[in-house]
């Protein structure tokens, strides 16, 4: 199988797993949830480049080579694809949504902090609508 196709395989299942495990954790908190989600949206991140270094690193007798006969002829089904330009593309689409990610982390910290306090809430007149942030010290948006 080529990169491409083995990498959305395993991504597909990745996401499966996640929404079974969601489904069945319905009335657990939302926090728990929601760290699946993230669990399971950053393997699927770094998993082409795990493939790729798996690829490279491993010798070639641990790989496995799935062979299949038809009509007498044999066809091997581990062709690589053969465009490094892809991964190019893959690792500039991935620093472009870290640079947004960054970005609006760095808008709602400045937000944040010049937000007045008032009963555990933070009010902004820069904020549209209400939201939560923050992983170690969680913060209310209004």
């Amino acid at each position: 199988m080529t990169l491409l196709m083995d990498v959305s395989l395993k991504a597909t299942f990745i996401l499966i797993v996640a929404w079974i495990a969601v489904v069945f954790l319905r009335r657990a908190s939302a926090d728990l949830r929601h760290r699946v989600w993230l669990a399971a949206l950053l393997a699927v991140a770094i998993l082409p480049v795990m493939e790729a270094v798996a690829a490279r690193t491993l010798p070639g007798s641990t790989l496995i080579t799935v062979s299949a006969v038809a009509k007498g002829t044999q066809a091997s089904l581990s062709g690589h694809l053969h465009a490094p330009w892809i991964g190019y593309i893959w690792i500039a689409g991935l620093f472009f949504a870290l640079a947004q990610l960054g970005t609006g982390l760095v808008r709602v910290a400045v937000w944040t902090q010049s937000a007045r306090c008032s009963a555990g809430f933070r009010y902004s007149d820069d904020v549209r609508t209400p939201l939560t942030w923050g992983i170690f010290h969680p913060v209310i948006l209004l």
